[in-house]
């Protein structure tokens, strides 16, 4: 075997990589610590009971109560500053003690549930055209007691390329 000629080429040797990431948080005191905790709420229809909460909660020193008697009772917020067409990720946790509850974000449905006894995530992405409200109400026209903690309103944002940074695996 004769070899004459040996030509050594560079590779690319970087990575293709997605990475999806959420912006800063766009809702108004989701977690109802607020010193005036309803700051940001507004009651939808006439629930029997909007109140601060302090003994159901899932993180911190407060929760929402509600109680509803009709279809549609519960809270809202209006989200500013969405662009159109953007992607924005929802996401709140409810502790039902009776009835059910769901989450609408942009007048889309994001999810429902009737699980009683243990706090629920009902979450959901949603592109947004025109209605700009992070909405949870009771679910049917059972009547409803439920708490609400955790309400997160983010818009979704995506980073696609080329990168020559190795793993790390430990930071």
């Amino acid at each position: 075997l004769d070899i004459d000629n040996i030509l050594i080429q560079p590779i690319n040797d970087k990575n293709h990589a997605t990475t999806v990431f959420y912006g800063d948080e766009m809702g108004v005191n989701g977690d109802f610590e607020h010193a005036t905790p309803f700051t940001g709420w507004t009651n939808i229809e006439t629930p029997t009971t909007s109140e601060v909460n302090t003994s159901t909660v899932r993180n911190g020193t407060n929760s929402w109560k509600l109680i509803g008697d009709a279809e549609n009772d519960g809270i809202y917020q209006n989200i500013a500053d969405q662009v159109a067409g953007r992607q924005y990720y929802s996401e709140v946790y409810v502790y039902i003690t009776a009835g059910a509850v769901k989450l609408d974000v942009n007048g889309v449905a994001l999810g429902n549930t009737a699980t009683t006894g243990s706090w629920v995530k009902l979450s959901g992405t949603t592109t947004f055209a025109s209605n700009a409200t992070f909405t949870i109400r009771q679910h049917g026209s059972t009547a409803a007691t439920w708490f609400v903690d955790d309400c997160s309103h983010k818009e979704v944002g995506v980073a696609s390329g080329w990168t020559d940074a190795d793993q790390q695996l430990h930071i």
